[in-house]
């Protein structure tokens, strides 16, 4: 499902030409599943921002100029 949304955003240029959509899934994938975990662990929401941060900075990676 995310793999079919970051193609279709490539396909409208809403991300760039050259992104790496699997890698790009997977990033993203990844940061929610960490932050899920941390805050199962920890009970602490400070985490969610974090992995909003994050998740900021690699969609913006994948974003044109």
């Amino acid at each position: 499902m995310l793999t079919d949304a970051a193609n279709e955003a490539v396909d409208l240029g809403e991300l760039r030409d050259d992104t790496d959509v699997a890698t790009l899934v997977f990033e993203l994938n990844a940061l929610v599943i960490a932050a899920n975990t941390a805050y199962i662990l920890h009970d602490d929401p400070a985490v969610l921002a974090q992995a909003r941060t994050a998740i900021d900075r690699v969609t913006l990676a994948a974003t044109p100029a």
